[in-house]
């Protein structure tokens, strides 16, 4: 097989659009908030092995408490996704995300209810 571009070039715009689950970083404003309806905005931010920015990719994100909406979403041209947390429940959620199915974020995020 011969390449017409230098193998470097080929892996590095693999990893550009390869997700990670160690760059990807998942945030809430706020961090506590009281139950019955109070929304927690939670933004992922989908990054490549190389830290870039990657849309549309599908985040799914869970939570251990309450309610994410919507259950998933599509990065857009920053990489980020944004979901609503809430709860009726007081006690902490505690959210994970995984990208396209199959690349967990390694890092989770607790957002506590009072």
């Amino acid at each position: 097989i011969v390449f017409q571009e230098p193998l470097t070039r080929a892996i590095r715009a693999t990893e550009e659009n390869s997700p990670s689950g160690a760059n990807t970083v998942i945030f809430a404003w706020t961090l506590s908030e009281k139950v019955g309806g109070q929304q927690v905005r939670v933004d992922v931010f989908v990054r490549s092995k190389s830290n870039k920015p990657i849309s549309k990719q599908v985040v799914t994100v869970t939570t251990s408490l309450g309610a994410i909406q919507p259950a998933s979403g599509v990065s857009d041209n920053a990489g980020k996704a944004t979901f609503v947390l809430t709860s009726n429940t007081a006690g902490i959620a505690t959210l994970n995300a995984t990208i396209a199915n199959t690349v967990p974020l390694q890092k989770t995020l607790t957002v506590k209810f009072e």
